[in-house]
């Protein structure tokens, strides 16, 4: 359990920092306001933005080296999008 111990606060470093780079009104305003442009809801965007990973993933895999972001970067980035669209379902119940 420690390595999932330090996954998780990893993740929730990842979220705090980006959030203060990309959400400047609230942890959810990025993905608020590309579903608006596409018309779907917020936590849709977090899955589409985690589909993106999921390929960037594949893709590294297949080639064996990533020239900007590493598999790990990838990863907690998934991690992060998923957690951030249930975090937005939660949100709305």
């Amino acid at each position: 359990m420690e390595s999932v111990d330090r996954a998780m606060a990893e993740i929730r470093e990842t979220i705090l920092k980006k959030s203060e780079d990309y959400a400047a009104n609230g942890y959810d305003s990025t993905f608020r306001a590309a579903s608006d442009v596409v018309g779907i809801h917020p936590y849709e965007m977090a899955l589409a933005m985690s589909q993106i990973k999921l390929s960037r993933l594949s893709s590294i895999r297949k080639s064996k080296q990533a020239n900007y972001e590493s598999a790990r970067d990838s990863v907690l980035d998934l991690a992060s999008y998923t957690i951030l669209a249930l975090a937005m379902l939660l949100d709305g119940e």
